[in-house]
C-alpha cells in the first residue's frame, strides 16, 4: 500500500487520532531566586581589559571565601556591561544554597574593598521588591513609641550608692542539694549591703535568671548571664531582658561533661558590639568566635579561634611539646576595631604567628582588605585611650627583636626599639596612654641565667623617648595608678620575700620629665598591687594560691608614703576588688564553678572594708562563686569643671560630712533601740522566772545544797541574815584655798 492510498485526515485536530501522546521530564519554572544576591558600588571598569578580570577575582575569592564557610559554592558571577563596554558597577552572584546568599548579605555588606568602594550586598528577592514599590510614596503608620530602658538608672540613686553581683549557692526547701542564686545588691560605706535584683520575675514564671557565669559590661549599662543555649543581656531599672544571644555550639566532650556551649565573652569599649566564644583547648575541639551586635541582636561574623605554638622548635624526632597558646580577639579603646594575631598558614593550628589582623566595625572585614605584617610576633596590646598598637617580635635569625608602635588606621610606624638576647617581655599601659612600661628578661648567650630591665616609653614626648630601668632582681608585677596617674607600682623578687618599690616618671617637683624613686618597702608578704580607681591608695595583697601565702592585705596611702601601711588578714582570700568610688575594698574567697570539691569552701565568703583598711561588713557562704563590682560609665565633665569640683572638694565635704553624720546617727539609734528592745525581752524573761514557783523551789534547794556542802554550820550565802552591813562615813578635803576679804 502506498502512502497516498492512506486516509488523510481532515483537519488537525484528527491528527492526535494517529499522534501518541509525548512525556517531557521538565523541571517547573522557577520564579524566585533566593539563592541570588546583587553586589552595588563596584568599580566601573572597561570589560575588555584584564581590570574587569581582576576585580571579578576579587568579588569572586571575596565571596567563595563565604560560600565554603556555609558549605556551599559559586554558581554563577556576572558583571553586566554597556554599549561603551564600561561595567555597570554592579554584578550578579549566584550560589547553590540560599544559606551562602544570606551569609553574604549579613558578612559581605558593608565590607570595603578599597578608600572609594563599599560593597552594598542585597538579596536578589530584596532587590526585586524595591524595585516593584509604587512610584507614589505612601506614608505608612507610625507605631507606638516603645520607650528603651534607662540602662543608667541606678546612676541617679539619690544616695550615690554602687552596686555588685553575686553568683552563689543556698540550700533549697531545707533540702541537702543547693540551688544556685544570682543577686544584684546596693552598697554604701559603713551599712550592710541591701538586695536590688535577685531573679524575682523570673522565679515566678519558673525561668531561670542565670545558670552560668556573670559579667559586667565596661561602663556598667549590661549584666550578661551565661546560659546553656548562649547569653542573656540585662539592664535598667528593674534589669530588664535587653536581648538573647544564641550560640551553643558543643561538643561530645562538652555534653559528657554537662558543660555549657559558650563560657567566654568581651564587649567592645563603647558597648556597641559583644564577643561570645565557646573557648575550649585545642585538643579538646574547635573554638568558634561570634561578634554581635548588641543593639540589633544580630551576628556581624562568625569566625574559627586560632592557636599558635610558643617557644622554640624541638629537636629532629623530639615530640612538639610546645604550648598552644590561643590568638584572643583585642578591642580598640574606641571600639571601632578588633585585632587578633594570625599567620598566612591553614587551619586553626599555627607553626608561628606572622599578622595582626584588624578588622573594622560593623563590616567586620579587614582593614584596608589586608593583614598588618609583623613577623614573629608574640603578643600585641592597644593603648587605652588612642587608636595605638602596641607588640613585640620574638628574635628570628639575624633579625632582633623589637618593640614596635603602630598607628591605625594608617598603619604608620610611630616606633620601633630593637632589644637583643630576650626571653620573653610584658607590655603594661598606663590608663590614659601616657606611658607604656616594657618588662623585659634577657639571657645571657649561654641561656642558662636571665636578668630584667624595665622600658618606659613616654608616648606624647616628640620622638617618644625610651627609659631603660636596670632592675636587679626579678620583676614579678607591675600595675600603673589609675585615673591618668604618673606613678605605678613594681614588685621585685629578694629571696623569701619580695619587695615593692613605687616611682614617678616625674621629678620630685613634677616639672621634669625624671623618672623617681618614691619608697622602696623591704621585705614584704605580697603577690599583687590594687589600685584605688582615683589613686593615691594602694592594697598590697599576699593571695592565697601564690606562692605559700594565705589571705593578708596592706592597705597602703602611696600620697603619705609611710614605712608600713594597715594591714588586715582574711584567710584564704584570693580575691580583691575596688569599688569604682574608690571607697570601698571587697576582699573574697571564691571557689571554681566547674570541677572537683573545693577544700576551703568552709571559707568562702567576703569582707567588705574602707580604703583605710577598717572592715565594715562580713558574710560566709558555703558556696561562693564570684563577686563583681557594677562599673561607672567615664565622667561627663571636662578637665576645667573638675577642677572646679576639686577646688571647691571642702564645701562638698561639709555637705556630704553632715550627711554621713546624720546617716551615722541613724544607724546607732537603730542598733540602741534593736539592743534596748533584746535587753527588756530578758528583764522580762528573768522577772517572770523569778515570780514563779519553780523558780523560787530551785533556790530553796540550791541553798540547802550549799549548806549541805558547808557542813550544815554556815547559812545560805543568799539569805540576808548572813551578812552584817555597816555604813561609814569619810571625809577628804580635797582642796583649800585662804583669800582675804576686805571689810567694808
Amino acid at each position: 500500500m502506498e502512502d497516498d492510498d492512506l486516509e488523510k485526515p481532515d483537519d488537525i485536530a484528527e491528527l492526535e487520532d494517529y499522534m501518541e501522546p509525548l512525556k517531557f521530564d521538565v523541571e517547573p519554572l522557577r520564579e524566585d531566586f533566593e539563592e541570588c544576591v546583587v553586589v552595588d558600588h563596584l568599580p566601573i571598569v572597561d570589560v575588555t581589559q584584564t581590570k574587569a578580570e581582576k576585580l571579578l577575582n576579587v568579588v569572586r575569592k571575596l565571596f567563595g571565601q563565604v560560600a565554603a564557610d556555609a558549605g556551599s559554592a559559586i554558581v554563577k558571577l556576572e558583571m553586566p556591561s554597556g554599549a561603551d563596554n564600561k561595567s555597570l558597577g554592579f554584578a550578579f552572584v549566584e550560589f547553590d544554597a540560599k544559606v551562602a546568599a544570606e551569609q553574604a548579605v549579613k558578612r559581605v555588606n558593608g565590607h570595603p574593598l578599597d578608600k572609594k568602594h563599599i560593597f552594598r550586598v542585597t538579596a536578589y528577592e530584596e532587590f526585586k521588591r524595591l524595585s516593584e514599590l509604587p512610584s507614589e510614596y505612601v506614608e505608612p503608620e507610625t507605631p507606638p513609641l516603645k520607650p528603651l530602658p534607662d540602662t543608667v538608672a541606678w546612676m541617679t540613686d539619690a544616695a550615690a550608692r554602687d552596686q555588685f553581683v553575686l553568683r552563689y549557692a543556698v540550700n533549697s526547701g531545707g533540702s541537702s542539694a543547693l540551688a544556685e542564686e544570682t543577686g544584684v545588691f546596693w552598697s554604701e560605706a559603713g551599712r550592710n549591703p541591701k538586695p536590688f535584683y535577685s531573679g524575682e520575675r523570673e522565679k515566678s514564671t519558673g525561668k531561670v535568671w542565670c545558670e552560668r557565669e556573670v559579667k559586667w559590661s565596661p561602663k556598667g549599662a549590661y549584666l550578661a548571664t551565661f546560659h546553656e543555649q548562649g547569653v542573656m543581656l540585662w539592664g535598667g531599672d528593674g534589669m530588664q531582658n535587653l536581648g538573647r544571644f544564641k550560640h551553643n555550639f558543643r561538643t561530645e566532650r562538652d555534653c559528657a561533661q554537662n558543660m555549657n556551649g559558650v563560657n567566654r565573652l568581651s564587649f567592645s569599649p563603647c558597648e556597641r558590639y559583644l564577643l561570645t566564644c565557646n573557648f575550649r583547648r585545642h585538643e579538646e575541639g574547635e573554638s568558634t568566635v561570634i561578634i554581635w551586635d548588641i543593639a540589633a541582636k544580630r551576628p556581624l561574623r562568625q569566625m574559627p579561634l586560632t592557636f599558635t605554638k610558643q617557644g622554640p622548635a624541638p629537636e629532629a624526632g623530639q615530640p612538639d611539646e610546645r604550648p598552644r597558646v590561643p590568638n584572643l580577639f583585642k578591642w580598640s579603646p574606641d571600639g571601632n576595631y578588633i585585632a587578633h594575631m594570625g599567620g598566612e598558614e591553614k587551619g586553626t593550628l599555627l607553626r608561628q604567628n606572622s599578622l595582626i589582623k584588624i578588622y573594622a566595625l560593623p563590616s567586620m572585614g579587614l582593614l584596608d582588605s589586608k593583614s598588618l605584617r609583623a613577623n614573629g610576633v608574640m603578643d600585641f596590646q592597644w593603648s587605652p585611650t588612642d587608636n595605638v598598637i602596641s607588640y613585640w617580635a620574638a628574635e628570628s635569625g639575624n633579625q632582633p627583636a623589637r618593640v614596635s608602635l603602630i598607628e591605625v588606621p594608617s598603619r604608620k610606624e610611630l616606633l620601633q626599639k630593637n632589644l637583643f638576647n630576650v626571653k620573653t617581655c610584658v607590655p603594661e599601659w598606663q590608663a590614659s596612654g601616657d606611658y607604656l612600661a616594657v618588662t623585659v628578661v634577657h639571657h645571657t648567650k649561654s641561656k642558662k641565667t636571665t636578668f630584667n630591665n624595665l622600658n618606659l616609653f613616654r608616648i606624647r614626648d616628640v620622638g617618644i623617648p625610651v627609659e631603660t630601668l636596670e632592675v636587679k632582681d626579678q620583676i614579678n608585677f607591675l600595675a600603673w595608678e589609675p585615673k591618668g596617674g604618673t606613678r605605678f607600682g613594681m614588685i621585685t623578687a629578694e629571696g623569701s620575700k619580695p619587695s615593692v618599690l613605687f616611682y614617678c616618671m616625674k621629678g620630685p617637683k613634677k616639672e621634669r620629665a625624671e623618672l623617681t624613686l618614691l619608697k622602696k618597702l623591704e621585705s614584704r608578704a605580697v603577690s599583687k598591687l590594687f589600685w584605688s580607681p582615683n589613686g593615691g591608695y594602694v592594697v598590697l595583697a599576699a593571695l592565697h594560691g601564690h606562692d605559700d601565702y594565705s589571705g593578708s592585705f596592706e592597705f597602703y596611702d602611696v600620697d603619705e608614703l609611710p614605712d608600713r601601711g594597715k594591714e588586715v588578714e582574711h584567710y584564704k582570700a584570693n580575691l580583691v576588688d575596688w569599688d569604682p568610688s574608690g571607697r570601698i575594698v571587697t576582699t573574697a574567697v571564691v571557689q571554681p564553678m566547674h570541677g572537683l570539691v573545693y577544700k576551703f569552701q568552709m571559707d568562702n565568703g567576703y569582707h567588705l572594708h574602707t580604703f583605710q583598711g577598717e572592715t565594715f561588713y562580713e558574710k560566709n557562704m558555703e558556696k561562693f562563686y564570684s563577686f563583681s563590682w557594677r562599673p561607672r560609665p567615664p565622667c561627663l565633665l571636662d578637665a576645667a569643671a573638675q577642677k572646679a569640683v576639686i577646688k571647691n572638694l571642702r564645701k562638698y565635704e561639709r555637705r556630704f560630712g553632715r550627711a554621713d553624720e546624720e546617716k551615722k546617727k541613724s544607724r546607732d539609734l537603730i542598733k540602741l533601740r534593736e539592743f534596748q528592745v533584746m535587753r527588756d525581752q530578758i528583764r522580762r524573761t528573768l522577772a517572770e522566772r523569778k515570780r514563779s514557783e519553780s523558780f523560787a523551789l530551785m533556790r530553796a534547794e540550791r541553798a540547802r545544797r550549799r549548806m549541805e556542802l558547808n557542813g550544815g554550820g554556815i547559812a545560805d550565802a543568799d539569805a540576808e541574815d548572813s551578812y552584817v552591813v555597816e555604813q561609814v562615813t569619810r571625809e577628804v578635803i580635797v582642796s583649800e584655798k585662804e583669800e582675804t576679804v576686805r571689810m567694808l
